[in-house]
This record gives structure tokens, sequence and C-alpha cells, in this order.
């Protein structure tokens, strides 16, 4: 059913996931307020410099779109709410995934171009996507619950 609102979390955590996987997911700047920058894509670290993409950060971007893409085929399975926790579990282990992954590149970059991380909104949307999946893994176990609970009334 689409009109629970752990539909509506998860339909959250998708979007937001698309919004992160789609632009620059982490902006670097230079430490003496340069304009060079560095910004770590979907498809790998980029300078503004020269524009070309220095290595391969593919992976972040598929740990996030993968996350997405489970979230909205969770949505549809309100009818099976085991197999709807399972993939709120993945989901969910997915994300945190991608943090410390995205953590460690930002670690690496750091260190490799000497840049200060630029705090951006982009930042904020993996903890709100960890929050919203947490919501609606929580409002599945209490629809689970509340059913179990009209079967022993029967």
């Amino acid at each position: 059913m689409i009109q629970r609102v752990q539909s509506i979390y998860l339909l959250l955590t998708s979007v937001l996931s698309a919004w992160f996987v789609s632009g620059k997911m982490i902006m670097f700047s230079g430490e003496d307020g340069s304009k060079i920058f560095v910004a770590l894509k979907n498809t790998g670290i980029i300078s503004n410099k020269d524009g070309l993409i220095q290595s391969s950060t593919i992976i972040l971007g598929l740990l996030f779109l993968i996350a997405g893409l489970l979230s909205l085929i969770a949505i549809f399975l309100y009818s099976r709410r085991k197999l709807q926790l399972i993939l709120t579990r993945i989901v969910f282990l997915l994300i945190a995934a991608g943090i410390m992954t995205g953590i460690y590149y930002s670690i690496a970059i750091s260190r490799e171009y000497g840049f200060g991380l630029e705090v951006g909104y982009n930042l904020f949307l993996p903890p709100v996507m960890l929050l919203s999946v947490y919501l609606a893994r929580k409002g599945i176990k209490k629809d689970d619950e509340l059913i179990k609970s009209y079967d022993r009334l029967r």
C-alpha cells in the first residue's frame, strides 16, 4: 500500500539516493580559499583544474544506487512483510557501507591533495537516508506485530 508511512520513508530514501548519486557527492576546496576544488562524483575523483577522472569511485555510487533501487522495490512488497524487512535491512547496511566508503575516500583525498572538506547539503543526505530506512523498518515491524495480534484473536 502506497499510503502507509513506511512507504513514504522508503520513497524518500530512494529519492535522496538518486539525488546524492546524480551530483557531486563530496566537495573539497583549497585551504587557502583557492578556487581549485576536487569533487567526488559517482564516476570518479574529478578536479576542476584539469577535469580528468583521477581514480574510480564507482563503488560509492553503486552502493547508494542499489540502496535506492532496493528501497523502491520494497515499497511494492507490502503484502510480503518478511521480505520487506529483509530488504530494508540490506538497504540500511548498504547505506552504512556507503557512508564508511565516503569517509574513506574523504580522508584519502584530504591526505593526497591537502584540501579541506567543503560542507554542503550532500553531506547530510546519507544520514537522513539511514534515518528514513530505520523509520520505515520500524513501521513495517509495527504492522507485522499488529497483524500477528489480529491472527491471535481469530
